[in-house]
């Protein structure tokens, strides 16, 4: 039987976004090893799909001497034992592990994919970390077969150092978001509540969120905030509990942690809030408000501006400024007629450019160009 391997930092990511593409992947009798995080409820769920499950353990975020060790001898011997037709990688310590470790360990044979998910925190900023993962794409890149670029600002950076070629590079705007899942609801909803989900960094636009919210309260005490994610404790950019305790105090945000039914959760919301500066590939998150007909408020940025038609399903605004934050929210809070238009422009602009089915087809395609024995979706 045939193998493909699937590399990815957390299990959830997998089963969120590429659930479908593993299925037709064993559909179509491939053996499917999935290198991710193990011991949650997304591996267990992958596990039972039929999928074969081998432990990594990825520092987000920077490096870790030990960790990044770890993962590249993981990759090797998982390469070397099961002797895929296909690595398919995603998020950057992969990407640039697997791509070397599968043209060396399983020869021409082996085609690599990759998807570049955004370029997070590294990209950010001009530092050496920036400079490393760019030295890192470059040396690795070229045993790519073909590199998946979410959004063009990311393939533009590419292209400019230099790191691929025109024919590896192929553009899929965002994972796609699952319409029958995540649907506008016919339930009025009682509270305008803003809500931000993700993870907790300050580049994600967390404090931002936090001080519009603190700002807006002071004028419009029943508009409410709530504040979804986890704590990224490690991360050198994380947001400490310390930073939010004294909005939650005053009554300005309640924090919810993890959120586990987002499209429930997502009926009750009336905007979507993120205000990320962060490198996004295309937030996934975001698509499944504007899914939802909660229209969505972002910062004008590479990744995340591929999401709203600014001023038709939701407003797009300059990074770092809560003063403007708040006060779209409250154009929208005060104007129910054109609350309604961008939501029903939402939901339109999604189901025609964000549909699961669409995105996936056009992976199905990437797949079959370079000689994968698979059936079209």
């Amino acid at each position: 039987m045939k193998v493909v391997i699937f590399v990815a930092n957390r299990s959830f990511a997998l089963w969120g976004s590429r659930r479908d593409l593993i299925i037709h992947f064993i559909e179509n009798n491939y053996k499917v090893v999935a290198l991710t995080k193990s011991g949650d409820e997304f591996a267990r769920k992958l596990e039972e799909i039929g999928v074969v499950i081998e432990p990594i353990d990825v520092e987000r975020g920077g490096f870790s001497l030990w960790k990044d060790i770890n993962v590249f001898i993981t990759i090797v011997k998982a390469v070397r034992q099961y002797n895929p037709v296909l690595i398919h990688s995603f998020h950057a310590k992969n990407v640039i592990f697997s791509s070397m470790i599968g043209k060396i360990f399983a020869g021409n044979e082996c085609k690599i994919v990759n998807t570049i998910t955004g370029l997070g925190y590294a990209f950010s900023q001009d530092s050496y970390t920036k400079k490393l993962a760019l030295l890192g794409y470059k040396i690795s890149q070229k045993f790519a077969d073909k590199i998946i670029f979410q959004n063009p600002d990311d393939l533009e950076l590419f292209q400019t150092h230099n790191i691929c070629t025109l024919s590896q590079s192929e553009l899929i705007v965002s994972s796609g978001v699952d319409i029958n899942k995540y649907h506008r609801s016919s339930i009025p909803k009682k509270v305008f509540i803003c809500l931000f989900v993700g993870r907790l960094l300050k580049q994600k636009g967390v404090i931002e969120f936090l001080e519009a919210a603190r700002i807006i309260k002071n004028k419009y005490p029943d508009i409410l905030f709530q504040l979804g994610g986890e704590l990224e404790k490690s991360h050198p950019d994380g947001v400490l509990m310390e930073d939010v305790v004294p909005y939650i105090e005053r009554g300005d945000v309640e924090y919810l942690g993890y959120i586990s039914n987002m499209p429930q959760k997502l009926h009750s919301v009336s905007l979507f809030v993120f205000p990320s500066y962060y490198r996004e590939g295309v937030p996934r998150v975001v698509l499944e408000a504007a899914s939802s007909g909660v229209p969505v408020i972002i910062a004008d940025e590479p990744g995340t501006k591929e999401a709203v038609i600014d001023g038709h399903t939701g407003f797009l605004i300059p990074s770092k400024n809560s003063k403007i934050i708040s006060d779209k929210i409250i154009i929208l809070f005060e104007n129910k007629e054109l609350y309604s238009e961008l939501s029903s422009n939402s939901v339109l602009f999604i189901k025609d450019n964000f549909d699961i089915k669409l995105i996936l087809k056009k992976y199905v395609n990437v797949y079959i160009s370079l000689g994968i024995n698979i059936d079209g979706y």
